[in-house]
């Protein structure tokens, strides 16, 4: 976490103010494997301000209900969301197939606690 002074103010994405950065450019493509990369020097210009909380009533409302959703803005970040879904799902996909993981498992008595327990391994699982 930055100091306040900074996160407040000069780090701060201020709507319509300029900003340097680095940036990371990732291309991903449908499948979500990884296309093209690229770091570069930039200047950021933020035209927004959004919490996580107005971002995830974009993506989480239907657009009937949510004016916000039908939005240029909207629209581009629900084409992150899905690309972001895709790219995770993949990975989650990779690490099961080449990890044995080990699995709790639970017997609970007759008040619902915890009354044995037992570490195993999980069967290797493929994509």
């Amino acid at each position: 976490m930055l100091p306040e002074a900074l996160s407040n103010g000069l780090c701060s994405l201020e709507p319509d103010e300029d900003r340097l950065c680095l940036c990371c450019e990732l291309r991903v493509g449908e499948d979500g494997r990884l296309t093209r990369s690229r770091f570069f020097e930039g200047v950021m210009r933020s035209v927004a301000r959004l919490t996580y909380r107005d971002v995830g009533e974009v993506l989480e409302k239907p657009a009937a209900k949510c004016a916000a959703r039908r939005s240029t803005r909207a629209r581009a970040l629900a084409g992150v969301a899905r690309r972001v879904q895709v790219v995770h799902s993949r990975a989650v996909r990779a690490w099961r197939a080449r990890t044995r993981h080990p699995e709790l498992k639970l017997k609970f008595d007759e008040q619902g606690k915890v009354g044995r327990w037992s570490n195993t391994r999980a069967t290797t699982r493929t994509a």
